[in-house]
């Protein structure tokens, strides 16, 4: 079962750290055949898009290429599988998010995803040289319908919530006592 601070979910595309900056974040976890075989891999520094291929409390079973398959943490991930120019949602603080175009991951850096600066996207689009931008939280762009569902949520909660204070007071005033 997936712990509700997962970052990601089955059948996401994420790309993996390189192997020097997670032995440089002390975020390893050794010991089996397979993550020795990921870890030629990811030294090569090729090959680090994964498939998340299951969830288990705070651990993805990572897919890699030639079906090795190894846990990985949400630490051990760079990010979603961007590609170059693709429409994303990004953010410094996780609450308010805007729409930006994916340039690359800026490994190690605290802003480590690069999009290019909106005023600069037409030069983007002829190839021309443009400005990148870094922030800390990159996501897929929420699709309107999800949107609409959170904000049916939020609603709903809110107006349960109302409906909970008035019967509440209108039991009081009815004289039922509450426990």
């Amino acid at each position: 079962m997936a712990d509700k601070t997962m970052t990601y979910k089955c059948g996401d595309r994420v790309v993996i750290k390189p192997w020097k900056l997670m032995e440089k974040q002390g975020i390893l976890q050794h010991g089996s055949t397979a993550f020795t075989e990921a870890k030629e891999l990811l030294l090569k520094g090729t090959d680090r898009v994964i498939e998340i291929a299951t969830l288990n409390g705070r651990h993805y079973l990572a897919s890699f290429p030639r079906n090795l398959q190894h846990w990985v943490t949400d630490d051990m991930i760079l990010g979603y599988a961007f590609e170059y120019g693709q429409e994303i949602e990004v953010s410094d603080d996780g609450v308010e998010w805007d729409e930006h175009f994916f340039v690359n991951y800026n490994a190690g850096a605290s802003h480590c995803i690069r999009t290019i600066v909106l005023g600069y996207l037409a030069a983007f689009e002829r190839g021309e040289p443009f400005c990148t931008v870094g922030y800390k939280h990159a996501r897929p762009i929420q699709e309107e319908a999800e949107k609409d569902i959170l904000e049916l949520s939020t609603r709903l909660v809110g107006a349960l919530r109302e409906c909970r204070k008035l019967a509440g007071k209108a039991l009081t005033d009815a004289g039922v006592e509450l426990t």
